[in-house]
């Protein structure tokens, strides 16, 4: 099971947003544990004593920079955490995860720095797809305009994007990956959504996992990664923050 959560924090001093996102964290995580041991879940008691005793869990850093819970009291708890345009965003799993989130509207992307991101950051199935100019996943391209993400415009841009973002998170790589070296059209490498936030028509979000091999009756198999295909590093791109 997964589940994000999503506030906002314009208008806050760095002290009060500090402290904000402190608690946010802290009430988050404390939820979906007590969602997840529901469940059959990790021991929640052992869980909960972490956030008691030093108000949020201590997090450290893989060589990459991919961020992981270091108390033994939540071993087989992952996170992911997103900010954009005074939101921010984090989800909680029971497997490895990568969120992403990115207010479109606020972003002031015009056709011309789509085009140049598209063009250092996207295969090209993808640029092909953004601007529905060569041959493109049917019934992909009809769902998504009929939900807004119209071609050309931001917002299908901002699709492409926050998927890309999820699955290099996800992997722990980042941006170093290259975000040209793999598709999340069709042939996504890995199990990424892709939405709307719930009351923000601007935010879209994208989360992804593993792949998930089905057992034919609405479970998951074996989870498998797809690698990228011709791995090359990229020149210094512009990064969305």
């Amino acid at each position: 099971m997964s589940r994000y959560f999503l506030y906002e924090e314009k208008g806050l001093s760095r002290e009060a947003r500090a402290a904000r996102r402190q608690a946010f964290f802290s009430e988050s995580l404390t939820s979906f544990l007590t969602e997840a041991s529901r469940g059959g879940g990790p021991d929640r008691a052992a869980a909960l004593a972490v956030l008691r005793e030093g108000g949020e869990p201590a997090v450290r850093y893989n060589s990459a920079g991919k961020p992981y819970f270091s108390d033994p009291g939540l071993t087989g708890i992952y996170f992911s955490v997103s900010d954009t345009a005074g939101l921010r965003a984090v989800e909680f799993a029971r497997e490895e995860i990568g969120l992403d989130a990115e207010n479109a509207a606020a972003r002031g992307l015009d056709k011309a720095r789509m085009r140049r991101l598209a063009d250092r950051c996207f295969t090209k199935a993808e640029r092909e797809w953004l601007w529905e100019a060569g041959e493109c996943p049917r019934t992909l391209s009809e769902s998504l305009s009929e939900n807004g993400f119209a071609p050309g415009t931001p917002d299908r841009f901002f699709w492409l994007w926050t998927r890309k973002e999820a699955y290099v998170k996800f992997t722990g790589r980042g941006i170093a990956q290259g975000l040209n070296t793999f598709s999340v059209l069709d042939d996504a490498p890995a199990r990424i959504e892709t939405g709307r936030a719930d009351g923000y028509k601007d935010i879209i979000v994208s989360s992804c996992r593993m792949l998930c091999a089905g057992n034919g009756d609405g479970s998951c198999g074996a989870s498998r990664l797809r690698e990228p295909q011709e791995p090359s590093p990229l020149p210094a791109q512009e990064v969305f923050l």
